[in-house]
């Protein structure tokens, strides 16, 4: 089981037992609903909330080139998935019969529906805050326990992290799983690689130059000091005013930074991407 795959299922048991968490207090404000009933109301607006959130990291992660911290990629998430977040479950509540808006008070004459809006923003946040953080969790875990696996190969003199130097394999003839299809698309993330193939996505603990050394020549070009890219995988070349982008098959959007750009139109010429 890869790296991506195993936070998965951490953090839809974290969602799923948050669920549950909450749900067990706050049964009297859906107390409309049986108890089965309330269980399923709380399950599905965590799994909600989480789905959003992830959504937004992984977005985070994969369009925005520029070296970033752990830290500013899980606030930016935090944010920006609140606002569709409350949205979702306004429309659920108002759905069920549970306005959080005050749309059953007299008082909304006189409230407008922003202020009341902006009001719930701030009611949720802290919630929000604390589930956010909850599904980071397992982020981390699965971060040090490959780091210490790592760290173990590293200091055994029978199987080091990088023995495929002397003994001729590669570092995907190494893996384990082994990948699935050819790399399409590789992203340096910090210490991890973010390897993309047609199959799936996976996160492994290597060093991007390592990584760049064993693809496969002449089968792609690095447009960026943290991006590789299959010729395959490319579906077109076009200009952002004065930068260079990739829009890959799968839809993604790759940048060419000015220090590669001269390489990559050369490689995408002959290739007939680029006149």
């Amino acid at each position: 089981m890869s790296m991506g795959q195993r936070e998965e299922i951490y953090g839809v048991m974290v969602a799923v037992l948050a669920a549950m968490l909450i749900a067990a207090s706050n049964v009297s404000q859906t107390a409309g609903l049986p108890l089965l009933g309330a269980y399923a109301y709380w399950l599905v607006r965590v799994l909600i909330e989480a789905g959003l959130f992830i959504l937004v990291r992984d977005a985070i992660e994969k369009h925005f080139a520029e070296p970033r911290s752990a830290i500013m990629v899980v606030g930016a998430a935090i944010v920006v998935s609140l606002v569709p977040f409350v949205l979702a479950i306004t429309a659920l509540d108002i759905v069920l019969g549970y306005p959080e808006l005050g749309l059953e008070n007299s008082r909304s004459v006189s409230v407008s529906r922003f202020a009341e809006f902006g009001l719930e923003l701030i009611y949720l946040l802290d919630n929000h805050i604390a589930l956010c953080l909850l599904l980071t969790v397992p982020r981390i875990i699965v971060g040090q326990v490959a780091g210490r696996t790592v760290s173990a190969d590293l200091s055994s003199e029978l199987r080091p992290s990088y023995s495929h130097e002397s003994e001729g394999a590669s570092i995907f003839e190494t893996m384990e799983p082994p990948l699935e299809g050819d790399v399409l698309w590789a992203e340096a993330q910090e210490h991890y690689v973010r390897l993309t193939t047609p199959d799936e996505t996976r996160m492994v603990l290597h060093r991007f130059s390592d990584i760049l050394k064993d693809l496969p020549e002449n089968a792609g070009v690095q447009v960026h000091r943290s991006h590789w890219v299959s010729f395959g995988a490319i579906a077109e070349a076009f200009k952002d005013g004065p930068n260079l982008r990739l829009r890959l098959q799968t839809g993604a959007i790759v940048p060419v930074s000015r220090s590669y750009r001269g390489t990559t139109e050369h490689a995408l010429r002959q290739i007939q991407i680029m006149s």
